[in-house]
């Protein structure tokens, strides 16, 4: 047996709230559960079990699936340039739910918006952890980059060459294009000198946010900050 029509219109008013676009006005888990409960108790018990039912299932699925959801969010918000909203997902997280990865993802904003010096401290507590194989080559290339934009091109040589060895074609294509250690350290010229030129000196240092969002990318070894001049 079906809701009756203001049962309806107040599944729908549920639903509007769960779309708002400030997640703060959004109801959580337990919320919805207990609003759609409140609904159906009266008219349609039938219905209301099977609501709690579905919504217990979808609440376990949810919180089995939480890290790797908030790793993607905080990863989207990279990619769209959204960083203060990405640092405020890492933020508000309790430091049990921080998982290796999204440390790394801290250290990739770190490095995007030019804190390179606390980005290898993120880089380097995700690398103590459990990154599966491909990610720890990818954040110990994005370690190398960190380490190119503060002016340690030997260390960042030394690494990235370590990488040549176990980084498959299409990751080493990515460090390579992204950074200029390999081409410029071996002869002393700074990686990223040559483009740099006629480019006024207090810009050198600073992130390029819009190339940020044209690279698309955010935890791949993605350089897209002017050198230090």
């Amino acid at each position: 047996m079906g809701l009756p029509r203001a049962g309806m219109l107040g599944r729908a008013e549920v639903a509007i709230r769960c779309l708002d676009r400030l997640a703060d006005l959004r109801p959580d888990f337990p919320e919805i559960v207990r609003l759609l409960q409140a609904l159906t108790s009266e008219h349609a018990p039938a219905l209301g079990l099977a609501i709690l039912r579905t919504s217990a299932h979808l609440g376990f699925m949810v919180h089995q699936q939480r890290a790797m959801f908030t790793e993607q969010r905080v990863q989207s918000l990279c990619r769209l340039g959204e960083f203060g909203v990405a640092f405020d997902e890492i933020d508000k997280l309790d430091p049990g739910d921080i998982t290796p990865r999204l440390r790394a993802l801290h250290g990739s904003l770190l490095s995007m918006t030019g804190r390179d010096v606390e980005a290898l401290v993120k880089f380097e507590e995700a690398l103590a952890g459990d990154l599966p194989a491909e990610d720890r080559i990818t954040y110990r290339g994005e370690y190398a980059l960190s380490l190119k934009r503060l002016g340690r091109y030997r260390e960042a040589a030394e690494l990235l060459r370590d990488l040549m060895l176990v980084a498959d074609p299409l990751q080493w294509t990515a460090f390579r294009g992204r950074s200029s250690v390999g081409a410029g350290v071996a002869q002393g010229r700074r990686p990223g000198q040559r483009r740099l030129r006629g480019r006024d000196s207090a810009d050198r240092g600073k992130p390029d946010h819009q190339a940020a969002r044209r690279a698309g990318q955010c935890g791949f070894g993605v350089d897209v900050f002017r050198a230090n001049g």
